[in-house]
Order: structure tokens, then C-alpha cells, then sequence
């Protein structure tokens, strides 16, 4: 009973409750909607609320908390569906019968839903409490908008830029440049990318300026960040900062304009172990700043615009207004005036917007005057005071001085650095220096100061720098100051000094022009140091006894180009003067420079002067004497030279050499080389040329001690360039024995250039000094040493210090009969020995060989070998004897230091030229080798960066390129990426690798390690596995893949130049022997290919094999523009159909003299036909302009390819010249003026036959030649049977020339022409026949020394005599009688 109560009652729960819940929805709907209304009342004031504190939140630019938005989100969406129920279904309830008959079923509904909706709505009201609102917004950086202009000189820059900015393991970066050259533009920039390839999650910066403010970069990295620093003192901010810093997980900081080192913790920047993913960029006028002292990791120079980047620049900022009123010519000139930097660009050019051609003229003028502050208040402010800043922040008053100095010279100009030193030294400007040489290296130590700086440039002249034209303005700006003091003129001509205010506070004065019309007037300077006047022609200066007076403070005196017939004699009065230059001056009497006592030094360089006066002696303080170039110097008296007690420095190369012998009793006319002894306590530098070591004696104290020199022991001087610091030494004649004798040997361990020629006894040079040569030396030059075996031997001291010429890096040898090789083989071992690091001519970059008839080779495997990394040029010329570059040696025993082909290689040889080696066989001889080709499969790895091959008179050899055995084979699909790329990274190497002979570029698969490889076999040794070939795609998926991007993945990549000539025994140049393919990409950078008098030469390109054509080639020569092949008698055409389509960029052919081409493409062979059905038999040169073909006798046609189409897009000029049998162009199955439409002239036998007027096809034009020489060969021969009926009664020699066999060839169809052509034909005819009716009887009977008794005239009414002149002379152009 319990059990059936318990049932009972839980049947009851569950039916009772469902059923009362649905009841009352029924009842109490109208309950449930009221407080549906009332609890979305409060729902919506509640989100109001919320509303105006997310309002102000915004207006705070903090950032709303997402549960805020999302609680927002909801509220609004019910509330649209609670205000829908409530206008919609409710209305309708209402409206039936107003509320007497309800539906009771809707009614059940509405109540069911309002209880649904408040449920939500109680809810969201209940969620509805939040701790806060919103939050400060994260830090957002900077806002960047594009600024900089897209110049090649800028993306360039920019692109290596940004790769070090994704380099994780680079910290610092740093741009350096010139004030105004766009650093802080480069910079803003690169931030831009970095914010919007959302490469960080901060980009922030901050300008350093020139006077840090550590409170002020802290404050804008803080406002960057959306932080606010709290902390009073500098360094509690920088650790708040820091902690921000640290917060963010990637961050890039700008640190703009840093003049010098600048304490990054003392900021709040944290290190690179402290914060890994944090970057700074910095931008800096002074790259050693950058360098040493921020210890930027990558450093990035900005140089000037160029000259069209300028130009672009200025003619935005400038506006259209140069386009009007013919501003654009003065336009241009200001813009060059601007020198390409940015910041004088974008001033000029905006000052200048919208004004008359008057301000832009007088722009131009202050420009050149180098008054542009004048130009407008914004070029002062902007241009002007950014460069002057520059100066003024040079800690160094010398390093001030000397830059002033630069200004002295006109724009443009090399300026020495020579002069620097001279004139530094004169204006005593440099402490405590007394010494020549301490002042030089003093002012190269302040010129590498102001390069940083970015206030002096490079020149490409040695031993000089320049100033940009806009930073000499700037100094001009203010060395013309009070101050300074400076006048400063550069003008075409001058007829008296400049003018000027006062001449009180003048210190400086430089006048440099192209002429000086009259005398200059005496100058009262009284603060006057330094007088520089320079005249590109000779001015004839007077100089009387005042002329110096009120100059009495002057130091130094440059006069260049004048003509002084003598210094007045009271020169005492300049008692201060220091430096006299008296350069490329004519000079008479200079006697009275012995007055000025504390003159130190003294330049007469380049002038003419026959004898240096004896009171040069009374300069008792004199440092420095320069006679360089002065070339008519006969004479210096005896003891002048040696009473110069003081001297350190003489110069006197390229100017008196007549020495007096030392020994003797006669009186000395001259000095003579023993008075430079008495010098050799201070004497330090020497440059002389001595005739014969006769003239030296015992001079060893004097070389022993010399620092830098320049000496010739020789009847030459035999250095023409200049060589500024460059210790060198000729020695010609005598023998090892005198060298030691004078001592000159001592100078070997200190020589940088030196020249041995005609030394006898010299067997090797390690034998002329015990200790051995400079480790310094640079170039060697040995000829006629006819005792020399081996450049180098084996000495006690190889094996424990360094390699001999290990710094060496030119190397010529010439006419040595006896010499073997460079190295003696007692070496080999030590080269060969991979525990020693002995490495001959490890920096050598140039090495010229000629006349040694004895070498065999000139490295040996074991030199090659990673030894001669740097080499880039060589030239072997006369070497009868010569197989081989590269010799494999055969004395290893080792097997494990045996080294292969493979091993070798020459990673940065640009420029190969063999002339006249007549045994000459390959690179590489080997004695199991004797096939004759230069650059076989094996070597083509040795030569990644040749550029220019020549070869000219080897006639034995055979084959040029050999790639026979070069393949790169197919692999499974599934295999070929991973594969490819390990075939890739094995090509890729690194330059170490490349140094040690370890280059594994593209060579016979057999060498790489990789996995199945595929190595090409000959059919006969079995086993053979095919190879398939893959399509021009495939190929540059699986081959290319190594080379994007690349120049590893390519053969002899970086070759442009290929000239052979005169090679008897050459018949072929690219060889693919029977190559099966796919070859790698070869020589795809070749531009130039000539080939002269080659007379067994049969292929320009190889691939046959049995005769069948291999399509082992699909990609190699794109970019080859000219071809010009001459005097090769055996070759029958240029290039197949397959190498043709490769020639896409071809510009120019030229072929000549080759008897057996008969066409420049062939037909098809057997294996092209099948690709040319697969890729299409289109045959195309979009980019050639020029055809020559002259003297080809079996020539038949351009293209003898029938089924193929041709396009000649570029094609401009054709020559044809004696081609007898071409009567067509290409045989073609259709061509059409379409097909040649640039062509402008078709010249054939110097004859223009091209038809403007015409069909305009090359088919029809040539064609159509042919029927007009067949025509006129047909009159012709009708009139000589004229004549032949005519002249019974005439002259012999008329029945002569009418009795010649008919020479001409027949027509094979009959004439068909265009209407044109027809005019033509019957034009030239007329003009033939015709003109005989013109001559005169007389001219006509004395040139032929007959007359004609006839008086028949034929059927146009020719005479005899008449008719007898003009008949001489066949169409050809060759004369009858002659012929006959």
C-alpha cells in the first residue's frame, strides 16, 4: 500500500507541476508581459549607464574591456527581440475582438515567451556589475606615413636594411650619412615596414639631437608606449621604462640623429641578453660613432643622389612652374648645383616655387658663388645650419682647421692630401708635432675624422678627398667669418685681388682662376698667413722690392702656374714663412729663398728650373724638399744637399739624375749620391732615380734607415702611376753581389713594389736578403733574369714562418728563358701538408707571364688548391712550352693529400687571356690527359666568376668548352624537392669552402654526394642508366631550383666575353658531346662571342651524337647580343634551330669569310624535329638590329629551317656582300612585312635594295634582286649580241669583248614583279642603255684607244664608239679586258 501511495504521489509531481506551469502561462500572461516591460525599463537605464562611462572612456583613448562590449552586445540583441515580441505579438492578442474573445492558444504563448525574455533580461542585469569599464590602451608606436621616394640609390639600401631588422641575431642597426642626405627619412621609413608587416608589437622613437637630454628621449619613448613615468630622478624613470620595454614581447626603437655615444641603460633600454627581441635602429652623422661606439652590429651608408635622382626630386619640389617661361634649362643647372643631396634639393626647389625667371637666374649665380644662404631664410635655416651643425660639433680645433682648409680649393676638385700636410705644417696648427711624418700621420688621422663625419668624401684619385659643393659652401659660410677670416675666390679671370671690405683681419686668401690679366698689385695684409694664387695658364708675375711688404706674418706662399723671373731680394722680411710652393711655376732667379731662415718646407714640383741655387744650402731648418717633375734640372751644385742638415723628407723623382761618381779626384760638377749619407741621421724619406749602382757606393746607413721610399737603380724610372706611400724599388743590371755591395738588399724587407730586371745570378728571389722579403710586398715584377729556376726555393726559415708573398697580389714575369716554375718543388709538400698553414700568394689578384719558354704550367695542383683565392686577372702570352694552367702533380704518395680536379678552384678570376701558347692543351693537364680541350667538365667549377676569356694562337688546341660528362640527372618525383635542395646547399658554399678548394658547383654528379645521384656513361661500358630528358619546365624546377636568385646554380655564370682567334687546329667551341641532358644552365650571362680565322672549325655548338642532335640544352645563352664569326672555312652554319630559339636577346651577327656556311640556322637534324613538334616551330629575335654577311660563297639563305616561322621585330640594317647564290632570306612557308617591320636598309654589294614602297618583306626584296641581276645579265648579253652583229668592220678589241663567254646564269621562271619593282627594273635599264647614247665620242674613243668605222647605229640608236665604252665594263663591276 505504501508503494502504491509513493507511486501515486510522484505520478502526481510530475503531472501537477507541468501541468499548473502551462496553466499559468494561460492565466497570468498578462503578469508575465508587465513585468517583462518593467524589468527591460531597468535593463535599458542600466545600459544607458554603461553607455556614458564607455563614452568616456573613448574620449580618454582608453581601451573598453571586451566582457563590457560583449555584455553590450547582448543587452542590445534583447532588446531588439524583447521590443519585437512586444509590439508584434502582444498588439495582435490585443486586437482580436479588443480583448473580449482571446486566443486562448496565443495567449498561452505570449505568457510562455515574456517568461523566457525575463529570465534573459534578469540575467544580463544581474551580469551587468563590472570592476571597471576600461583600461589604458596598449602602446600603439608611432603613426608613420610614406615619405621617402622610391630612388634606386634609397631601395637598395632600404631592402638590406629591412633584412637586418628581421635578422633576430642583429640588436643595433645603424644608418649613417651626411647632414641632409635622408637618414631620418630612411629611418621613418623603415619603421613604416616594420609597423605594417606587423614585425614587431611596438615601433617606437626618439630624436638624441647633438645635446642629449636623457629626461627628453625617456619622455618620448614613454609617450610612444602610452606610459606615463612616475619616478622624479633619471634613473628611476629609465627602470620604469625598462620594465615597460621588457613587457613588450618584440619591439622596435629609433634612435634618431646620434652625434655621440649615448648610454643606452642610463635611458631604460635594456640589453640584448636583458630583452632578446628588442631592436634599435639609430641614425648617426659620424659612422664611428655608429661604428665603435654604439657598436653597431650593421652599418648602412647614404651617399648623394645621382644626377637623375636629383633632377626627379627637384622637379617635384619645384613644382610645374619650371615647365613655363624657359625656366627648365636654369632648373637643371640649380639641381646639378645641388650636388644630389636632398636636403639642398627640396629647399632650393621650394624656395624657389612660383618665382620669376630673375630670382632663378639669381639663384643660379649665389649658387656659384657659393652664397646660396642668400637664396631665402629657409635654405640658411634648413641646408646651411644642418651642415655648419656638423662642424661645430668637431671636438678637435685641428680637425676644424684642417676642414676649413679643403674650402681653399675650387668645387669639384681632388683636393691632396699632401697639401693638407704641407699647409698644416706651415700654420704650425698641430701640438707639440715637430716631425714630418708625425704631422702627416696627424692630418690622415683628422681627414678619417671628417670622412666620418660625412664632412669630407672620397675621391677616386689616390692620396686625395673632396668636398661636396654644398658642404664647401658651408665652409666658404664660415671661413669668410670675422673670425676666420677667409677670402676665398674661384673665378674664370681676374685683373687685380678681390675686393673686399678691409683687408685688416684678412688671415687667408685663395684665388683660383683660369687666367690673370695683369699684374697684382702689392697687398697690405698685416694678419695675412697664408697666400695661395693658382692660374690654369701661365701668368708672368712681377715682383718688386714691396711687393711682400705688409705680409709680414705670412707662413705660407703657394703660387701655381706663374712666371717668376725672380723674387725680390729682400724676401727677409717674411721671417715667419714656413711653407713655400712654387709649383708648375717657370723659374729664373730664386736665389734669395736662402733668406727665409725658418723655412721648413720647400716645393718646386712640376716646375722649370735648370739649376737649384746654392743658397737653398742656408736652410739650415728645411724638413721637406720636393723637386719632383721638375724635368729640367741639370744641375745641383755640389754640398747643396748635404748642408740641408735638417732634411727628413726629399723628393726628386722624375727630375735631376745627373750624379757625379763617388769616386775620383776631379772636381764634382753635381752632387753625388754620398752627400745623402751625411743626411741619414734625419732622412727618412727618399724618392731618386741613381743611373747604375756604380754611382751609390757604400750606402748602406742611408737605406738602413729609411722609412718610405721610391728608388730607381736604373737608366728608367720605369713607375709611371703615382704610388703616394708605397715603399718601391727598381733595380736593373748588376748582379746579387753588387746589391748586397751598396746595401740596397736591406731595403727588400720593407719594399712594397719591386722591380728586378737583368740580375744576373739571381736563381730564385728568396736569395737576395737573409731575412727574407717584405711580408708588405704588393707587386713583383722580374724581367730578362736569365739564371732565375724558380721564383721561390725552399729556405731554413719556410718552414717556421710565414708563407713568402703572402701579401702579394700582382705578379709579372717576362723574358726569362731559363725560369721552370714559380714554386721550387721542395715547397709542394709544405703546400701540401694540411697541418701547415703555408699558402703561397694567398692574396694575389694578378698574375702575367710572358716570353718564359721553359714553364710548363703555372700552378701546380697543390698552389691551386685554395692557395690563390683572391686572383682575378691572367694573361699568358709567348709561353712555348705552356700545356696547361694547373699541372696534376704525381709525387703523392699520400693517398689522402691527393688532390683532384674537383678540388680546385679560382673563385674570384674575372679575366683569362692566352695569346701565342702553341702547346697549350687544357687548364688542367694531366699525364693520362691528353684530349685538347681548355675548359673541360671538370673545370667549369674552377671558374665561378670568369668574365672575359681570350684566346688567341693556340694551335693545339681542339675544344674550348667541353660539358660532356656535365649532367644533372631526374629522381623520383617524391624525391625531387629534399633532393634538390641538398643538391643545392652542397652547390651554395661559403667562401671559406671556396678558399680551400672546396667549390662543389654544378660538375659531374659523380662528385656530389647526394642521394642517387646520376652520372652520365659512355654506351659502352654497360650498366648505362638511362637518363630521360625533361621538359624546359622540369628542368627549371629541379635545376633551377639551386640557381634562384643565384649565380651558383649556373655554369661560367658571370662570363660575358669570348673572343678565339687563330687557333689552327679548334673545330669546336661549346661542346655537349653526346650528352643525353638535361645539362645545367650554362654561360646564361655571355654577351659577346667572336670567333676569328679558325679554319678547322666545324661547331659553334655541339650536341650530336651520331650524327643525331641531342636535346640535352634547353637553358644557357639568353643574354648573348653579339656574334661576329670570321675566316672560318670549314663551318657550315652558326647555330641549330634548338640554340637559335635560346638566343632571345641576340642584337647583332656578323659573318664573314667562311666559305662553307650555307646558312646561319640549319635544318632541323634528327632529335630537333621531334622538339620542334613539342614546343612549336616559331623561331624568333626580338631584340636584333644588325646582319652582315659578307663573302660567304655557298651561302643560300639566312635560315634554312622550311616549316618554321621567323619574327625580326628590331631588325634594322642588313649587309650583303659577294653572296652570290643567296636568293632568299629564309625558307619559310610564309613571311610578310609584319615580320621585319624596323627594317630601314638592305644594302647588297654597297647597293641600298630595300623598298620602302614595296611588299617590305626580306623574302620578296632579295628575290626580286636576284631577277633584276638576272635581267640585267639578260640585256646585257642581248646587247653584246648587238654588237657582235654591228662590228664586222670594227676594231679587234671591240670582237674581243663581243666574243666573251656568257657569263651570267639564266632565268629559271619567268619575271614576275610587282608594279614597282617593274618601274625599277625598266628604269635601271634605261638609265644603262641610255646613258650610252650620252657619251662623248671623243671621251669615249680615247678611253678606248679605238674608233668604229661603222656608221650602223642599232635599234635605240647607239653608237659604236659609244657603245664600246660603256661595254668594257661588265655588271659585276670587273672589266672585261681584264677579265679576259
Amino acid at each position: 500500500m505504501d508503494i502504491l501511495t509513493s507511486i501515486v504521489t510522484k505520478v502526481a509531481e510530475l503531472l501537477v507541476e507541468p501541468a499548473g506551469r502551462q496553466l499559468g502561462y494561460l492565466i497570468c500572461s498578462e503578469g508575465k508581459i508587465m513585468a517583462l516591460t518593467e524589468e527591460t525599463e531597468k535593463l535599458k537605464v542600466k545600459r544607458g549607464a554603461i553607455q556614458l562611462s564607455m563614452d568616456e572612456a573613448t574620449t580618454q583613448l582608453e581601451v573598453i574591456s571586451p566582457e563590457v562590449k560583449r555584455w553590450v552586445s547582448e543587452v542590445d540583441k534583447i532588446m531588439n527581440e524583447v521590443g519585437k515580441f512586444l509590439e508584434e505579438d502582444v498588439k495582435l492578442n490585443k486586437m482580436c475582438f479588443n480583448g473580449w474573445c482571446p486566443n486562448l492558444k496565443l495567449r498561452h504563448s505570449l505568457g510562455r515567451k515574456a517568461k523566457k525574455h525575463t529570465e534573459v533580461v534578469l540575467k544580463l542585469h544581474q551580469d551587468g556589475k563590472f570592476g571597471r569599464i576600461s583600461y589604458p590602451a596598449p602602446p600603439t608606436g608611432m603613426h608613420l606615413v610614406p615619405s621617402m621616394k622610391a630612388f634606386d640609390s634609397r631601395t637598395k639600401i632600404l631592402k638590406h636594411v629591412m633584412e637586418a631588422v628581421r635578422d633576430k641575431n642583429i640588436y643595433i642597426i645603424a644608418i649613417c650619412g651626411m647632414g641632409g642626405i635622408g637618414k631620418t627619412t630612411m629611418a621613418k621609413e623603415v619603421a613604416r615596414r616594420a609597423q605594417a608587416e606587423k614585425l614587431f608589437g611596438a615601433v617606437v622613437m626618439a630624436v638624441v639631437s647633438q645635446n642629449p637630454n636623457v629626461t627628453k628621449i625617456q619622455g618620448e619613448l614613454a609617450d610612444a608606449l602610452d606610459f606615463k613615468l612616475k619616478k622624479e630622478t633619471e634613473s628611476g624613470r629609465a627602470n620604469e621604462l625598462r620594465r615597460k620595454i621588457q613587457e613588450t614581447e618584440k619591439i622596435l626603437i629609433v634612435l634618431d640623429d646620434i652625434w655621440e655615444r649615448l648610454d643606452l641603460e642610463a635611458v631604460g633600454i635594456p640589453s640584448e641578453s636583458e630583452h632578446p627581441r628588442c631592436k634599435i635602429l639609430l641614425t648617426s652623422r659620424n659612422e664611428e660613432v655608429a661604428r665603435t661606439q654604439m657598436r653597431s652590429q650593421k652599418t648602412f651608408i647614404i651617399q648623394v643622389l645621382s644626377e637623375n635622382e636629383a633632377w626627379e626630386l627637384f622637379e617635384v619640389v619645384a613644382g610645374p612652374s619650371i615647365n613655363n617661361h624657359g625656366l627648365r634649362p636654369i632648373a637643371k643647372q640649380i639641381a646639378s648645383e645641388c650636388k644630389g643631396l636632398p636636403v639642398a634639393i627640396v629647399t632650393v626647389g621650394r624656395a624657389l616655387e612660383e618665382k620669376g625667371k630673375e630670382e632663378w637666374n639669381d639663384a643660379l649665380l649665389q649658387l656659384r658663388k657659393s652664397i646660396a644662404r642668400n637664396i631665402s631664410a629657409e635654405v640658411g635655416a634648413n641646408v646651411f645650419s644642418s651642415i655648419e651643425l656638423s662642424y661645430t660639433f668637431l671636438r678637435s680645433e685641428e680637425a676644424k682647421s684642417c676642414f676649413l682648409l679643403c674650402c681653399l680649393f675650387p668645387e669639384d676638385h681632388d683636393i691632396p692630401i699632401e697639401t693638407l700636410v704641407k699647409y698644416g705644417k706651415g700654420l704650425r696648427l698641430f701640438e707639440n708635432i715637430d716631425a714630418m711624418e708625425e704631422a702627416r700621420n696627424r692630418v690622415h688621422t683628422l681627414v678619417q675624422t671628417l670622412k666620418r663625419c660625412f664632412l669630407l668624401l672620397d675621391s677616386n684619385k689616390s692620396g686625395c678627398v673632396k668636398l661636396h659643393d654644398v658642404v664647401r659652401d658651408v665652409a666658404i659660410s664660415i671661413a669668410s667669418r670675422k673670425e676666420h677670416g677667409f677670402v676665398v675666390r674661384c673665378t674664370n679671370e681676374i685683373e687685380k685681388w678681390p675686393e673686399i671690405d678691409t683687408w685688416e683681419n684678412c688671415t687667408t686668401i685663395s684665388v683660383v682662376t683660369n687666367k690673370i690679366k695683369k699684374h697684382l698689385d702689392r697687398l697690405v695684409c698685416p694678419k695675412l698667413k697664408l697666400l695661395h694664387l693658382s692660374t690654369e695658364f701661365l701668368h708672368r708675375q712681377e715682383f718688386n722690392d714691396n711687393f711682400f711688404r705688409g705680409m709680414e706674418k705670412l707662413e705660407v706662399l703657394a703660387f701655381r702656374n706663374i712666371v717668376i723671373q725672380s723674387l725680390p731680394p729682400p724676401l727677409q722680411v717674411l721671417q715667419n714663412m714656413r711653407t713655400l710652393r712654387l709649383e708648375n711655376c717657370v723659374l729664373k732667379d730664386i736665389s734669395s729663398i736662402g733668406a727665409l731662415v725658418k723655412l721648413k718646407i720647400l716645393s718646386l714640383f712640376g716646375s722649370k728650373i735648370q739649376e737649384l741655387p746654392r743658397e737653398i744650402g742656408h736652410l739650415q731648418h728645411l724638413k721637406l724638399l720636393d723637386i719632383t717633375e721638375c724635368k729640367q734640372l741639370d744641375r745641383i751644385p755640389p754640398g747643396v744637399l748635404s748642408s740641408l742638415t735638417s732634411l727628413e723628407e726629399l723628393y726628386m723623382y722624375r727630375s735631376f739624375s745627373e750624379w757625379s761618381p763617388i769616386q775620383g779626384n776631379e772636381e764634382k760638377m753635381c752632387a753625388s749620391v754620398d752627400e745623402l749619407i751625411s743626411l741619414s741621421d734625419h732622412l727618412k724619406v727618399l724618392e731618386v732615380r741613381i743611373p747604375q749602382v756604380q754611382f751609390l757606393g757604400p750606402s748602406s746607413v742611408l737605406f738602413n734607415k729609411l722609412a718610405r721610399f721610391k728608388i730607381a737603380i736604373s737608366n728608367y724610372y720605369g713607375l709611371s702611376e703615382s704610388c703616394l706611400f708605397e715603399n718601391y724599388l727598381r733595380f736593373e743590371g748588376g748582379d746579387t753581389k753588387s746589391m748586397t755591395k751598396c746595401g740596397i738588399h736591406l731595403l727588400l724587407n720593407k719594399c712594397e713594389r719591386l722591380e728586378l730586371i737583368h740580375v744576373e745570378s739571381l736563381k730564385n728571389v728568396t736569395q737576395l736578403n737573409e731575412d727574407g722579403l717584405s711580408e708588405l710586398l704588393k707587386v713583383l715584377k722580374i724581367t730578362n733574369c736569365r739564371d732565375m729556376e724558380y721564383l721561390t726555393n725552399l729556405t731554413s726559415k719556410c718552414t717556421h714562418q710565414a708563407a713568402p708573398f703572402a701579401l702579394l697580389e700582382e705578379l709579372e714575369i717576362k723574358d726569362m728563358d731559363n725560369l721552370k716554375g714559380l714554386c721550387h718543388p721542395d715547397l709542394l709538400h709544405l703546400q701540401r701538408d694540411p697541418t701547415t698553414r703555408f699558402q703561397l700568394f694567398y692574396n694575389l689578384t694578378s698574375v702575367d707571364l710572358f716570353y718564359c719558354h721553359k714553364v710548363q704550367y703555372v700552378f701546380s695542383t697543390s698552389i691551386a688548391r685554395g692557395s690563390i683565392p683572391q686572383l682575378q686577372s691572367l694573361l699568358v702570352w709567348l709561353c712555348d712550352e705552356i700545356e696547361g694552367v694547373v699541372y696534376k702533380e704525381t709525387e703523392e704518395s699520400d693517398d689522402s693529400n691527393i688532390i683532384s680536379a674537383d678540388m680546385i678552384v679560382f673563385p674570384k678570376l674575372a679575366s683569362v687571356r692566352f695569346e701565342w701558347l702553341r702547346s697549350l692543351i687544357s687548364l688542367y693537364r694531366a699525364m693520362d690527359d691528353i684530349d685538347a680541350k681548355l675548359v673541360s667538365f671538370n673545370c667549369n667549377n674552377w671558374l665561378p666568376s670568369l668574365q672575359s676569356l681570350d684566346v688567341k694562337d693556340c694551335d693545339k688546341l681542339r675544344v674550348v668548352f667541353y660539358f660532356d660528362g656535365l649532367v644533372v640527372g631526374l629522381l623520383p618525383e617524391k624525391e625531387k624537392t629534399n633532393t634538390t635542395q641538398l643538391v643545392a646547399a652542397q652547390l651554395i658554399g661559403q667562401e671559406e669552402d671556396h678558399l680551400h678548394g672546396n667549390d662543389h658547383r654544378f660538375q659531374c654528379l659523380g662528385c656530389l654526394q647526394v642521394p642517387t645521384p646520376v652520372r652520365k656513361h659512355k654506351p659502352d661500358q654497360g650498366n648505362v642508366k638511362t637518363v630521360q630528358r625533361s621538359s624546359h619546365l622540369d628542368l627549371q624546377v629541379e635545376v633551377g631550383l639551386a640557381a634562384v636568385d643565384r649565380d651558383d646554380g649556373v655554369i661560367l655564370h658571370h662570363l660575358e666575353i669570348v673572343h678565339v682567334s687563330s687557333c689552327q687546329s679548334v673545330g669546336v667551341i661549346f661542346d655537349f658531346g653526346g650528352g643525353q641532358g638535361p645539362f645545367p644552365p650554362v654561360l646564361n650571362n655571355l654577351n659577346e662571342l667572336s670567333l676569328h680565322y679558325l679554319p678547322e672549325l666545324m661547331h659553334i655548338w655541339n650536341i650530336t651524337k651520331k650524327g643525331v642532335h641531342q636535346l640535352a640544352i634547353t637553358n644557357g645563352f639568353q643574354n648573348l647580343r653579339v656574334i661576329s664569326v670570321y675566316g672560318c672555312g670549314r663551318l657550315r652554319c652558326i647555330f641549330s634551330p634548338s640554340i637559335a630559339k635560346l638566343l632571345v636577346m641576340l642584337e647583332s651577327i656578323s659573318v664573314g669569310d667562311c666559305e662553307s656556311v650555307q646558312a646561319v640556322i640549319d635544318v632541323a637534324k634528327e632529335g630537333e624535329e621531334k622538339q620542334e613538334k613539342q614546343e612549336g616551330n616559331a623561331i624568333a629575335f626580338p631584340h636584333l638590329r644588325s646582319i652582315g654577311l659578307k663573302r660567304l660563297g655557298n651561302l643560300s639563305c639566312f635560315c634554312d629551317q622550311p616549316n618554321s616561322t621567323f619574327g625580326f621585330p628590331s631588325l634594322q640594317n642588313i649587309y650583303i656582300e659577294n653572296c652570290p647564290k643567296l636568293e632568299t632570306f629564309v625558307k619559310a612557308a610564309t613571311m610578310s612585312a609584319k615580320d621585319s617591320p624596323m627594317v630601314e636598309h638592305v644594302w647588297v654589294d654597297n647597293k641600298e635594295i630595300f623598298d620602302h614602297k614595296g611588299p617590305g618583306d626580306l623574302n620578296t626584296t632579295i628575290h626580286q634582286n636576284v631577277q633584276l641581276k638576272q635581267e640585267k645579265r639578260r640585256q646585257w648579253e642581248k646587247l653584246m649580241q648587238q654588237v657582235e652583229e654591228s662590228s664586222e668592220n670594227s676594231t679587234p678589241s671591240v670582237r674581243l669583248a663581243a666574243n666573251q663567254p656568257k657569263s651570267g646564269f639564266p632565268l629559271k621562271t619567268p619575271l614576275k614583279t610587282s608594279s614597282s619593282f617593274s618601274s625599277r627594273l625598266e628604269a635601271e635599264l634605261d638609265s644603262k642603255i641610255g646613258s650610252f647614247t650620252l657619251r662623248d665620242r671623243r671621251d669615249a674613243s680615247a678611253a678606248t684607244a679605238s674608233s668604229c668605222s661603222s656608221e650602223a647605229k642599232c635599234k635605240r640608236g647607239i653608237d659604236c664608239d659609244g657603245l664600246l665604252y660603256d661595254i668594257l665594263w661588265s655588271p659585276n663591276g670587273k672589266n672585261v679586258l681584264d677579265e679576259k
